[in-house]
Formats: C-alpha cells, sequence, structure tokens
C-alpha cells in the first residue's frame, strides 16, 4: 500500500474511536491482560501496532487495513475473566479466540475476513484453525 491519505487516516480513526467509545468493548477493561494491563488497553495497543506495521507493506488493501484494525481491536473480546473460572484456565488460550470471534460477529457483525484473523490469532497453538489470510 502507498502512503495513507488524509481521508484514509480520518476512517481508519474514526474506526478506531468508534471502538474506543464502545460501551461492549469498554467492558473489556475489567478483564485483567498481560503485566496488569487491561484487555482493553493490550488489544488497542496491538490494533495501534498492527496497523503501523501493515501500512507499511505494498500487498495491503485499504480495506485489509481497516480488517487488520477491526480485528486486533477485537482479537480478545471474549468478556470473561478466565482466571475466576478454574475449568477455563487450561483452554482458554486455544479456546478465546473463537469465544472473542462469536461475541464479535453477535455485537458487530463483522465481516468474515475479520472473523478469520480473530478465529487464528492464536496460531500455533491452535494448530486447527490455520490462517487463512495474507493480514496475518
Amino acid at each position: 500500500m502507498r502512503k495513507l491519505t488524509k481521508q484514509q487516516k480520518d476512517e481508519l480513526e474514526a474506526i478506531y474511536q468508534f471502538y474506543l467509545n464502545n460501551e461492549n468493548v469498554k467492558r473489556m477493561n475489567e478483564i485483567q491482560m498481560h503485566r496488569g494491563s487491561s484487555c482493553y488497553i493490550h488489544s488497542f495497543r496491538v490494533a495501534k501496532l498492527c496497523v503501523k506495521k501493515a501500512a507499511r507493506y505494498q500487498r495491503y488493501t485499504f480495506e485489509d487495513l481497516k480488517n487488520v484494525l477491526v480485528a486486533s481491536i477485537l482479537h480478545d473480546y471474549y468478556l470473561y475473566d478466565w482466571r475466576e473460572h478454574h475449568e477455563l484456565k487450561k483452554k482458554h488460550g486455544r479456546r478465546h479466540p473463537l469465544v472473542a470471534c462469536a461475541n464479535a460477529v453477535r455485537d458487530f457483525n463483522i465481516p468474515i475476513e475479520v472473523q478469520e484473523i480473530i478465529k487464528t490469532h492464536m496460531w500455533p497453538l491452535t494448530p486447527k484453525l490455520y490462517p487463512k489470510t495474507k493480514e496475518l
């Protein structure tokens, strides 16, 4: 992809702000993630980093960048604290991509490309869920 236009940057920022201010997504703030960070903070950091890196590569279209942005925000949209549920502790790493994807489809009706990115974001920990899209 060539350098982003102001209009494209504005569109990406609008998508980012939509999810940043969404009440359902804000529930991720209640879930502890890596090193004391919340799921919410983690996901938005991942989103900024992924889009910044993906924008450097010419093989990506603007539509790809939008998909990467949404998928990286919602990749951990599982909305439960696996530390509080003993039965989920061993299965969380393999299970949460499917739960996050189902929640994202339910709440945001995300396209299939975004669904695939979310479902496969833990590969190779989830060997049956092999990445099928170039965004990964």
